[in-house]
């Protein structure tokens, strides 16, 4: 028998047929790869034993070799019948961790089915002694929730009323489900949910799937930047609310609470999400699972009163964030968590004493403050005004001015010392988007870029430096650092979204431009690059780091070999290996480069993109480049993305660089270059590979003359 994660890996290498790095698969299980080499152990002799039952079978086996993992075989039956029968062991023959244990204990107890120490040690194949212990730990984790639960000889109970008990089930089965990203990968990978304890809760959506649930509740998420740990959150609310009201148990909301939440944005979206799942699967009470997902979504726990936490919590902790967000945004300050629980406590007494003081005293307090920080005031007043519909009242002076005076110490403290955030960029493989981002991010805003890694090292750079903001192309999940998750060439929404967050200098340089300007007009400058540098340093500008000494521009890089032009092709990737192969036609790759390119372009093509319709394909494979060099290929037709996307690619750029840093000043040309629309319109009528290679020596020029008068 084997693991869920065993059958897992199994089934990945059985379907696929092809070559996975031990390191990923650690990593995309959250194990250490002595553990998958302990696991393709495992695999192997499940494999004999296989072979040895089922004579029909022929021949297959695990091999692991260079940090790989794949598998050989020869079959003498039809592949869907293995998988079958793989399937069926994952199901009926299968080790249980403990988090998969208690996985099955909480259906149990969802369903109100009675739990014996005696029955369950025969059903899980353990000793009564680690059956107890798990059936302890679980009491625990209810105590904590302050429910009590019953068991007798023909079922089991939780003791509370129904929304605590679903709120203490949901809570704990996102927990178990999200170890080693457990929902990330049941959503991903096709067989996860033959697998036991999955399974079971497949068997109770009935004639709604997970995979579909999922699609849903992500279609109802693309109208809010929620994260990750809300996804589990509302998958779990459903999950457990289907298997509850199937066996009978009703929830009810009283209606004042139900009308305060539905005063609150997220409503909107569980409203909309729950008439989706309704479509697949009946639900009687429609609204009070809106109101339940919200106050899910919302973050709500069985701490205080339901009343108590409406008023004190969820509501105005909501509106208080948004209104200290939209002033935040208007003066360039950053946001932070104490602001908004100061603000929050204004907000709250505001809304339930609205008949405050209104003294003298307190009309010449108001004035002195609107007098003192007018720029400060409007913003305030503009922020009132985003939440009125949501506080459903007006505020008036001694109200404005009571909330003003939570950002002045902050006002001032911008005023005497910009703000500089800590930014690390997290990319695919940490070699091309990476790179992109952070030229145009310097551009843009008053940050300071710690580094540029792959989402391999992420955990091990957050750990040893003070990162503020990780902004990243691939989805990632960090609980300590603020994510902020963009594509790969920074759409106009992503710069609209991390104006949110991170402070503009742009201010700044273009006082540095204006300077210069009038200097060069009134006399001269000998030394134009080192006065505007002066000039950076004293107006605190980060300081844009310099290509390194090795790096080469991309008139060195792209060879005439290496340009196709009007290339004719109806699939991505073709059309990406043939860009490799022009590479190794000139011995600056091998072979594996190649298939490594079009392997990435298969599995995320959009985190190779660079720009509109521009794609970038490169791997981390350096040990198989032999000369850092760029292929282009100039399609003749666009060619879709994926067979799903609306995303077209015109341009292929192929990448293969030998170190991590001879590359960079050519990137940073050709990202100049694709940002200016008359260069990049003058490369796509070029006729021939000749004039292409002329045009992009001639753009490399002007971008070198201009880093030298920078």
């Amino acid at each position: 028998m084997l693991t869920s994660r065993e059958y897992s890996i199994l089934l990945l290498l059985f379907t696929t047929e092809r070559k996975f790095k031990i390191a990923a698969l650690a990593n995309y299980y959250g194990v250490s790869t002595r553990v998958i080499y302990y696991n393709a152990e495992n695999i192997n002799k499940y494999i004999d034993d296989l072979k040895e039952h089922e004579k029909t079978i022929g021949f297959a086996k695990l091999l692991c070799e260079d940090g790989y993992l794949w598998m050989e075989s020869c079959f003498l039956c039809p592949k869907n019948m293995i998988t079958n029968r793989i399937l069926d062991d994952a199901h009926y023959k299968i080790v249980l961790n403990q988090e998969e244990r208690q996985l099955e204990l909480l259906y149990q107890i969802a369903c109100n089915r009675s739990l014996r120490i005696s029955d369950l040690a025969d059903e899980f194949g353990v000793s009564k002694s680690t059956a107890m212990k798990d059936f302890d730990l679980l009491q625990k984790v209810f105590d904590q929730h302050g429910l009590l639960l019953r068991t007798g000889s023909d079922h089991s109970a939780l003791e509370g009323d129904e929304l605590s008990i679903r709120f203490a089930l949901a809570d704990y089965m996102a927990c178990l489900l999200n170890v080693n990203r457990a929902f990330y990968r049941m959503v991903q990978e096709p067989y996860i949910w033959h697998f036991r304890p999955y399974y079971l809760y497949l068997n109770c959506l009935e004639s709604l799937s997970f995979e579909r649930l999922a699609e849903l509740i992500e279609e109802g998420f693309l109208d809010f930047d929620l994260p990750y740990k809300m996804f589990c959150n509302c998958l779990c609310g459903i999950i457990i609310s289907i298997i509850r009201d199937g066996y009978g148990k009703t929830l009810t909301i009283q209606e004042p609470y139900t009308k305060l939440i539905e005063n609150m944005a997220v409503f909107d979206m569980s409203k909309r999400l729950i008439e989706k799942v309704n479509y697949y699967i009946p639900i009687s009470r429609s609204r009070d699972l809106a109101v339940f997902l919200t106050l899910l979504l919302a973050g709500y726990s069985e701490t205080n009163h339901l009343s108590l936490y409406l008023a004190s919590r969820i509501d105005f902790q909501i509106i208080a964030a948004k209104f200290v967000s939209e002033v935040c945004r208007i003066i360039g300050l950053p946001s932070n968590k104490q602001l908004i629980q100061r603000v929050h406590s204004d907000i709250y007494q505001l809304c339930t004493n609205p008949n405050g003081s209104n003294s003298s005293r307190d009309e010449e307090i108001s004035q002195m403050i609107r007098s003192d920080y007018p720029e400060l005031w409007k913003a305030v007043e503009a922020g009132a005004e985003t939440i009125a519909p949501m506080v459903t009242q007006q505020w008036g002076q001694n109200d404005i001015a009571r909330l003003v005076s939570n950002f002045i110490d902050a006002y001032e403290e911008q005023k005497r010392e910009d703000y500089i955030p800590n930014i690390l960029v997290v990319c695919n493989s940490g070699i091309v988007s990476s790179r992109f981002i952070c030229r145009k991010l310097q551009s843009l805003f008053r940050i300071r870029v710690l580094g540029y890694v792959s989402l391999y090292e992420m955990d091990n750079f957050v750990r040893y430096h003070s990162v503020d903001y990780i902004i990243t192309t691939v989805p990632i999940l960090e609980d300590s650092v603020k994510v902020i998750q963009v594509n790969s060439y920074l759409s106009e929404s992503d710069l609209e979204k991390l104006r949110l967050y991170l402070p503009s200098y742009n201010m700044k340089n273009n006082l540095v431009n204006q300077i210069l300007s009038a200097v060069e007009e009134n006399g001269s400058l000998d030394n134009r690059g080192a006065f505007m540098k002066a000039l950076e340093n004293l107006l605190g500008l980060p300081a844009v780091p310099t290509a390194a000494e090795d790096s080469l521009g991309i008139n060195r890089l792209i060879d005439k070999r290496h340009i196709i032009l009007d290339y004719s092709c109806e699939n991505l990737e073709d059309a990406v290996a043939y860009s490799g192969l022009l590479l190794e036609n000139s011995k600056a790759i091998d072979r594996v480069y190649v298939n490594e390119i079009v392997e990435n372009v298969r599995n995320a093509p959009e985190y190779m993109m660079i720009g509109d319709h521009i794609l970038m394909p490169h791997s981390r494979a350096d040990e198989h480049v032999f000369r850092t060099s760029i292929s282009v290929i100039r399609l003749k037709e666009p060619i879709p993305l994926n067979a799903d996307s609306q995303i077209y690619i015109k341009w292929i750029f192929t990448l293969a660089t030998r170190s991590s840093t001879q590359h960079i000043f050519a990137l940073e040309q050709l990202s100049r270059i694709i940002s200016e629309k008359e260069m990049l319109d003058a490369l796509e009528t070029a006729p021939t590979a000749e004039e292409f290679k002329l045009l992009l020596d001639q753009f490399a020029d002007q971008e070198e003359s201009a880093d030298e008068g920078r």
